[in-house]
């Protein structure tokens, strides 16, 4: 059976969801981000894989490549094919769909999740995982949604979707995310359809915040819910890319900032993992990102569930 399995990820970030790659024994080899200090991180922490800071686009200016033939050369230039792609993982941009947006509809919003499916209908990896946040679902974005599931149909690979929380896979932080898992066709015509990853059934105190930080705080609040304190003993609720989260060490003490150490903890980083950048920056990079932990979870079910039975049966087939 294949043992070493191959992934791809865009709209990487800072590399929580390389990280959780990792983690579930899959190899990412190339990583595409267009921010500096996410890409800058990303090669701190990840020296065997190529992280490339460019913007994913599938449709770019004449004289220009697309992104899915970067991803071939590259790939090439490592010495593989782009047919090897076992999985690739997309976490575009969500600023449309997100619950504070208060702007409106914008086309350009929304064009990297068109970007995604237009490079997986090019590149053809067995799986893939789109994130992305709960929001995409919500009534009032029904007619992109729509749109979205129109264009994933046209790819001819079987997907499927579902709203989980990383707070239920060992991340001490309540984090809904609608998470897309596809499969392609001839991978699904051999028993072999989405998967999602079951909850782990952890003990909630575990994750309260007073449990995971060393300075126990006695309450929290978040930004959005203005001066409204929370107790310790809960699970923090969702970083964002703003500095939301502050914390209280005892009743009546002045609010703190929460320290990047704290924030890694919180999103299930480990110490050894390196932010580069400003405070302001690193925020932003750990609030934007999938939490390790998460993707752990969601890419060790597609191994398991999917990519180690498919070589199984391959292998078999040839003997």
């Amino acid at each position: 059976m294949k043992r070493n399995f191959i992934a791809v990820g865009l709209f990487t970030g800072c590399g929580g969801s390389s990280l959780g790659l990792e983690m579930a024994g899959i190899e990412e080899l190339v990583a595409i981000d267009n921010n500096e200090n996410a890409v800058k991180t990303h090669e701190r922490n990840f020296t065997n894989t190529k992280c490339l800071q460019v913007k994913v686009d599938e449709s770019p200016e004449e004289g220009k490549e697309s992104t899915s033939s970067l991803i071939r050369r590259t790939l090439l230039e490592m010495g593989y094919s782009d047919t090897e792609i076992d999985l690739m993982q997309f976490s575009p941009p969500c600023q449309f769909f997100s619950m504070c947006n208060t702007f409106g509809f914008d086309k350009e919003l929304i064009q990297p999740f068109h970007d995604s499916i237009a490079i997986i209908k090019e590149l053809r990896p067995k799986t893939f995982i789109i994130e992305n946040v709960e929001g995409a679902l919500a009534p009032s974005r029904a007619f992109i949604w729509n749109g979205l599931k129109k264009a994933l149909d046209e790819t001819g690979y079987v997907y499927a979707f579902k709203k989980l929380n990383a707070k239920d896979f060992g991340v001490p932080q309540s984090r809904v995310r609608l998470i897309i898992v596809g499969v392609r066709q001839d991978l699904a015509q051999m028993g072999l359809g989405p998967v999602f990853p079951r909850p782990l059934g952890i003990d909630p105190s575990r994750l309260a915040l007073s449990n995971v930080l060393p300075s126990k705080p006695a309450f929290f609040s978040m930004s959005q819910f203005k001066d409204s304190l929370i107790s310790g003993q809960e699970i923090c609720h969702t970083l964002t890319k703003t500095p939301n989260l502050k914390l209280y060490d005892s009743l009546g003490s002045l609010p703190r900032k929460a320290t990047i150490e704290e924030l890694k903890s919180l999103s299930s980083f480990p110490e050894s993992f390196e932010f580069v950048g400003s405070y302001t920056d690193k925020v932003n990079r750990i609030g934007n990102c999938v939490p390790p932990l998460f993707m752990r979870a969601i890419a060790g079910a597609i191994r398991k569930g999917i990519l180690e039975p498919y070589y199984e049966k391959i292998d078999r087939s040839v003997k």
